[in-house]
């Protein structure tokens, strides 16, 4: 009898089984996700940036006031200056003041010396107390223009065209370069001083008793007949039309604060140049009239004044 045997069978060992874990979402820390602890929207709103307003934006680039320091500055110094020039003698024999004029003068006579004292007082005033940038520029402005206007209009006699333009011209050109040297993408600055330039240079390519000066001038040259006259009136013509730089592209300021002070101080030039060709002479000048040094004191003052003045109230609006 055959007895019947079942194969081998391998042994069954089945392995132990486990649960298999369920990846989870990453809950973001407190206040930073978009899902809190309670699943409840949690995200931190975004502050709006400031309001800048739209022109601010729009000229992003633009200085904000930059002659706030430099126009107190500017008047405390020349108004001291100012004062300074009024106290010098005008003559040693017989000694004698500014301030005899007032007392003893008649009438408008006062006037002018009256004019300078205030000048100096009122600029080393007005810009020594605390105040506005803005307010401040407008009343340097308004005291170099009145130390100008004021004497023309008492005395009740215009100057010639041929002056009165060209120094419309200068008072300009100097808070146009001012303007320029600052805000370097302005158009306004640049019509300013092409403004001041063709004012300057208008008496001489008008007809004046039936020549053109600047013809004559150049007749001269070609000629030969050069003198100290002839050269300064050339050098004057090249240095105005030098200032049309103000074209340049920015962000390059064209010289324009260099060109502004050379405007300014043209007073103290001019009688640096006058001096100088009277060398010989000096210390006769010095013994009869020692402000006849100092005359050029209250002029630049005054073109300080109406420079950064201006150039202040002009520069506001272009913020």
């Amino acid at each position: 009898m055959q007895t019947a045997v079942s194969p081998p069978q391998q042994a069954y060992n089945p392995q132990p089984q486990y649960p298999q874990p369920v990846p989870q979402p990453m809950a973001p820390p407190s206040g930073m996700g978009i899902q809190g602890p309670q699943g409840a929207y949690n995200a931190q709103p975004i502050a709006p940036a400031p309001y800048l307003g739209a022109a601010r934006m729009h000229n992003a680039n633009a200085p904000i006031e930059p002659w706030k320091d430099a126009l107190p500055l500017v008047m405390i110094v020349w108004g001291i200056a100012t004062l300074v020039a009024f106290a010098v003698p005008l003559s040693i024999h017989p000694l004698a003041f500014n301030w005899d004029m007032i007392i003893h003068g008649e009438g408008m006579q006062k006037l002018p010396m009256l004019v300078i004292a205030a000048l100096g007082l009122l600029g080393v005033v007005l810009g020594a107390i605390p105040m506005a940038v803005m307010p401040r520029g407008i009343l340097a402005a308004l005291l170099g223009l009145s130390s100008v206007l004021v004497p023309i209009l008492a005395l009740g006699a215009m100057p010639p065209w041929q002056l009165l333009v060209p120094l419309i011209g200068v008072a300009l050109l100097i808070p146009g370069q001012l303007v320029r040297n600052e805000y370097v993408e302005s158009t306004l600055s640049r019509v300013l001083v092409t403004i001041g330039v063709v004012a300057v240079l208008l008496p001489l390519v008008l007809p004046d008793h039936g020549e053109i000066p600047l013809v004559s001038l150049l007749k001269a040259v070609i000629n030969g007949h050069i003198d100290s006259g002839t050269i300064t009136a050339l050098a004057t013509i090249v240095f105005v039309v030098v200032n049309l730089l103000v074209w340049m592209p920015g962000p390059a300021t064209a010289g324009g604060k260099m060109f502004a002070w050379i405007w300014i101080l043209a007073p103290f030039i001019v009688t640096a140049i006058t001096v100088a060709a009277n060398a010989s002479h000096l210390g006769d000048m010095i013994k009869e009239s020692p402000a006849t040094l100092v005359a050029w004191v209250p002029m630049t003052t005054a073109a300080a004044f109406i420079g950064y003045g201006l150039a202040t109230v002009f520069g506001k609006q272009l913020e």
